[in-house]
């Protein structure tokens, strides 16, 4: 009977018993015996879990920890304390086998307490007490979408239509091809005057986004550097490209440090805006490399802990764009052919010539740069420093010396820049001597010999801000004035500004300007606006209505009276294929028309598309073949699906994560999808290629019963003639038969009464997956 009873003891039961006595916890197996430490008289071992201010440690939840007492306290080993995140001292502690035991009594600031009921060691811990956490989140950033690399093309087309005194004609045309390699465009101009198209520029664009690096071959503008001019110029550059690493926040950014009693969510919120969030464990923390916007401003981090309660620390800050974070750096250098006649000539390139610069950050408070040109008869390096000197106010100063034909000559400038969320002042100024030539500066004009300007702004009221400027130029165009501005926001639909300029030459011109601005809606402006300058006063009411980030219209009516009276109108249609613009204006000498529209075609995956002007990176997404439904872009509706299933969507950012989401209430009941969002990642100004995966069930489920309306027997065999397929019946009748795409099916039943016949016939109503019948199945 014993061994009958043995047997029937399942083995599932007898392989959970043993291993529940073989395998022992990995924490406890490891833990010696009292009889190792004769450091500790009365010692006996007592295994507990533990809480930690008032939280039981998951991650010793089952095992526990082996601690051993003796008659002043509590030890444990050190590789188990330090899992619980707890600061450790060197005293008090002894080694035995390898290990290191520490004395509970001996960690400062810790209280704790036994309770034998449960088997609980509570801990209480103030937050200094644990260890602290770093996050740096420009390098925990997640693993970024790869980067698309899609084959495609697009041309963009801009044709305009002007009628004044006679009709005149105009198009502006880029073509542009992308794939892994890079981005080669090239540009053509047709002007209202008539004449041959010119051709404005060719560039082909290599990005790096690895290195946050470009190279481009053929026309492209120089980097100016903190001193320079930036000129057009036919040839290669590589340098720093911003534009590929857009999330890298490249200026110093302070550190931002907290407290947790209890593991908690942290938010930060900069200027009001939720910027990042994470979970945090108990003890102190540091954010290293927070996203803080530049200029001054205000963080508050929000703690959600455990048991519901938040705690807020606020704080201003100041973040300068024009230093660069520790060991940072950022270059350019430029080679090739001046280009001369932008858009009155196709190919006019003048003097080579050579440029690049070197900027770094020498620490979190200085950054400096190295920059030179050559050309012929003309050298050219200079030399500044930026320095963070006090708290928000950031200092430069600048010598760059030239030699041209060798005649030598020098120029120096410095500036400074205090801004705090109320108060902002600047001060900057530079001094050329007459012989001094750069790049940019045509070789027979003397350069300016002094100019200096200063401006101060102020928010008085925290809803207003006030903003006073002078300036001053001397050389062969001297030039002198100031200037204010103020404005004031009244509610939160109204809106009051005003500026002044006036001249301190010998005419001494003012220049005054007011307006008042009500929000009609959340698009719509009425403006009403007064001007006095030298021929007059002048009045002007505009109503105006933006574009929204679809489809949709914008306009714009304005009427002025005065010296100059006209009316004015302007209207835009924006659609999915492309933007038409139709403008009038009439005057007192007549009236003028204008129409434009602007689009672009793609190609990508062998479609091609209509669409908006294609400035950024732009997606084609696929939906089955599903016609009518949404596609959104960050939760605002931006195109709709073909007859196809397809869509494009445009304005995607490039090198950045785009969202990307469908509405699955669109899909009809028999479609399943497996996922209704995606996160795009285009190159620059390329196209991606997207399908959300979707499956379509045709499954037929029908009832079926005898002529007397009694369900068929179980397990009766139906065999569908047109698909040569057998199924089973199952309980009441009922009979599921996948991948039904036939509008008529003949149907044999084999049941113990024999064989009987039906044919269902699909109906208007008929929908996959829903029940039919009872059908009548016939005997012979």
């Amino acid at each position: 009977m014993f061994l009958s009873s043995w047997r029937a003891i399942p083995k599932c039961l007898i392989f959970c018993l043993l291993s529940s006595i073989l395998c022992v916890p990995k924490t406890l197996a490891q833990e010696l015996s009292c009889t190792d430490l004769p450091q500790l008289p009365g010692c006996r071992p007592v295994v507990l879990t533990v809480r930690v201010n008032g939280q039981l440690t998951p991650a010793l939840a089952d095992t526990g920890i082996i601690f051993y007492q003796d008659q002043e306290g509590l030890y444990a080993g050190r590789e188990q304390l330090t899992a619980l995140r707890l600061k450790i001292p060197a005293e008090n502690a002894f080694g035995v086998q390898n290990r290191d035991f520490v004395a509970l009594r001996s960690i400062p600031q810790l209280r704790y307490e036994i309770h034998a009921a449960t088997q609980e060691l509570r801990l209480t811990m103030p937050p200094e007490g644990f260890e602290g956490n770093t996050m740096d989140l420009q390098a925990s950033k997640p693993s970024l979408t790869p980067i698309s690399r899609s084959i495609g093309a697009f041309l963009n087309y801009d044709l305009s239509v002007q009628h004044d005194n006679r009709t005149s004609l105009g198009a502006l045309g880029e073509v542009g091809v992308f794939s892994g390699w890079g981005l080669a465009t090239t540009r053509v101009l047709r002007g209202l005057r008539g004449g041959a198209p010119i051709r404005l520029d060719s560039t082909f664009i290599h990005d790096l986004p690895a290195r946050r690096q470009s190279i481009r071959l053929g026309d492209s503008w120089t980097s100016p550097g903190s001193w320079g001019r930036s000129l057009a110029f036919g040839g290669i550059q590589w340098g720093t490209d911003s534009e590929t690493q857009p999330d890298l926040v490249s200026f110093p950014q302070q550190t931002i440090r907290g407290e947790a009693l209890l593991p908690s969510t942290a938010e930060l919120y900069v200027n009001q805006a939720l910027r990042w969030t994470q979970d945090v464990p108990a003890g102190p923390f540091e954010i290293r490399n927070p996203p803080l916007a530049s200029g001054p401003g205000q963080f508050q981090l929000v703690l959600h802990d455990m048991l519901g309660r938040d705690t807020v620390v606020t704080q201003s800050y100041f973040a300068s764009a024009r230093l660069l974070r520790a060991g940072l750096a950022d270059f350019s250098v430029s080679a090739g052919w001046i280009r001369k006649e932008i858009g009155m000539a196709s190919f006019d390139y003048g003097r080579s010539f050579f440029t690049g610069y070197y900027r770094r950050g020498l620490s979190n408070r200085v950054t400096g740069e190295v920059r030179a040109e050559a050309a012929a008869g003309l050298r050219t390096i200079g030399f500044q420093l930026t320095a963070l000197t006090l708290p928000h106010l950031v200092v430069s100063g600048t010598v760059v010396g030239s030699d041209a034909g060798g005649r030598r000559a020098g120029m120096a400038a410095a500036s400074a820049e205090f801004q705090t969320r109320r108060l902002s002042f600047s001060l900057q100024g530079s001094q050329s001597q007459s012989k001094f030539r750069q790049l940019g500066l045509d070789r027979n004009l003397t350069p300016n010999r002094r100019q200096m300007g200063a401006s101060l702004g102020l928010n008085l009221l925290r809803r207003d801000h006030l903003t006073l400027s002078y300036f001053r130029q001397d050389g062969l165009y001297p030039i002198r004035y100031v200037s204010g501005a103020y404005s004031l926001n009244l509610t939160q639909r109204l809106s009051w500004s005003m500026t002044a300029n006036r001249s301190l030459d010998l005419r001494r011109d003012l220049i005054l300007f007011t307006s008042l601005t009500y929000r009609l809606g959340e698009q719509t402006l009425l403006t009403q606006s007064w001007l006095r300058n030298q021929r007059g006063n002048e009045e002007q009411l505009t109503l105006q209505k933006n574009l929204p980030l679809g489809t949709g219209n914008a306009y714009r009516i304005s009427a002025v009276s005065g010296a100059d009276r006209r009316l004015d109108g302007i209207y835009t249609q924006r659609a999915s294929f492309g933007e038409l613009n139709l403008q009038a204006s009439a005057t007192e000498q007549g009236t003028g028309v204008r129409a434009g529209f602007q689009g672009a075609v793609t190609l990508l995956g062998g479609q091609a598309f209509f669409t908006r002007r294609i400035d950024d990176g732009f997606a084609v997404v696929k939906v089955g073949h599903y016609a009518g439904i949404p596609v959104f872009f960050d939760n605002q509706r931006i195109a709709v699906t073909n007859a196809q299933g397809l869509a494009l969507v445009p304005r995607l950012l490039s090198y950045q994560e785009n969202r990307i989401s469908i509405d699955p209430e669109g899909l009809p009941l028999n479609v399943s999808i497996e996922r209704a969002d995606a996160r795009l990642r285009p190159g620059r100004r390329s196209g991606v290629r997207f399908e959300f995966q979707v499956q379509e069930e045709h499954s037929l489920y029908l009832k079926i019963v005898d002529p007397e309306g009694n369900p068929l027997p179980l397990r009766s065999v139906v065999r569908v003639v047109e698909l040569n397929r057998e199924t089973d019946l199952g309980t009441n009748g009922m009979m599921y038969l996948e991948e039904v795409r036939d509008s008529r099916l003949s149907l044999e039943v084999t049941t113990p009464k024999g064989v009987c016949r039906l044919v269902w016939t699909r109906s208007a109503k008929w929908w996959p997956g829903t029940l039919e019948g009872p059908m009548v199945c016939r005997f012979e």
